[in-house]
């Protein structure tokens, strides 16, 4: 499984805002965790492969998760010869209907998901993981679980198994203790469900994103990740999301303290390449940018 990092979250640089986007390479398919402000810019200009997206995960509704969500269901629909006909799953939390229904009321009836090129996912806010099942969507071998984090009430974090056999979606706990495996925090505080949902997996792709001296509600620091990257025993710990208050070579450091684990922090072309045998490896980008249409680096 790889991890290529569209846009890390950072949510201001300069003058300009950029959201959150991540790639997922699953068993030889791309799916996308968020599409924040700005990602359907960098996905052209990083030449991301947008006709082998096969669905997008939501981890909730703020526009730094979401907002290019409509402008990219619109290039495939009409920015793209030849024009993409299969449809696009998107999944997210509750609420995730009612948003496109207000947005094909007001972008158009391509959103609509009733003749629309999407197909929802909705899922309920649980408290234990549960299966994501996208019948007609094949991901290829493993399962995809989700889980409610502490952020908003639709707010949930995501975890991508791949199985080195056959098995697919439905496979058991057990099972899956042998597969790679990804998760994606989204924005959240600090809970027990975080580290349920993390428990043993490969790479976690951790938010953290105010200093510890400045801590705000549902969102975490990085003292709270090292702990929960250290009590869920993961392989390694991508920091994302932070805030220009919080300097990353210190975020790196407290985590650090806590966590023995491998530490770096996503930033624009840095791919993450791991499977359940080998500690996660990370290759930044020649330039800071990457040919993706050009390189088998990431997929």
């Amino acid at each position: 499984m790889q991890l290529f990092v569209v846009q890390s979250g950072t949510v201001a640089l300069g003058s300009a805002a950029f959201g959150s986007c991540v790639v997922v390479e699953k068993d030889g398919h791309l799916v996308l965790v968020d599409v924040g402000t700005g990602s359907l810019e960098r996905l052209v200009a990083l030449s991301v492969p947008l006709h082998r997206i096969d669905a997008v995960f939501v981890t909730h509704f703020h526009p730094d998760h979401v907002a290019d969500l409509p402008a990219l269901i619109q290039m495939f629909l009409y920015g793209m010869d030849p024009r993409r006909t299969r449809p696009l799953f998107v999944v997210g939390g509750p609420g995730l209907t009612r948003m496109f229904h207000a947005w094909a009321d007001h972008f158009g009836s391509f959103l609509h998901p009733d003749h629309g090129p999407v197909r929802l996912i909705e899922m309920a806010a649980q408290d234990h993981p549960v299966i994501v099942r996208c019948d007609g969507l094949d991901l290829g071998t493993g399962r995809i679980d989700a889980l409610h984090v502490d952020h908003k009430e639709a707010s949930l974090a995501y975890r991508f198994f791949e199985a080195a056999g056959q098995d697919r979606g439905g496979m058991s706990t057990d099972a899956c203790a042998g597969c790679a495996s990804l998760v994606v925090s989204g924005d959240t505080g600090p809970c027990d469900a975080l580290v349920e949902i993390a428990t043993g997996a490969d790479l976690f792709l951790c938010e953290c994103s105010f200093p510890d001296e400045r801590p705000r509600q549902g969102h975490m620091t990085p003292t709270p990740v090292g702990e929960a990257a250290r009590r869920a025993g993961v392989g390694a710990v991508m920091l994302t999301h932070l805030y220009p208050e919080l300097d990353p070579a210190e975020a790196c450091r407290r985590v650090e303290a806590l966590f023995e684990g491998q530490v770096a922090v996503a930033e624009q072309g840095l791919c993450a390449s791991f499977g359940p045998r080998s500690s996660a490896s990370f290759s930044p980008a020649e330039g800071g940018r990457v040919r993706l249409a050009r390189s088998n680096r990431c997929w």
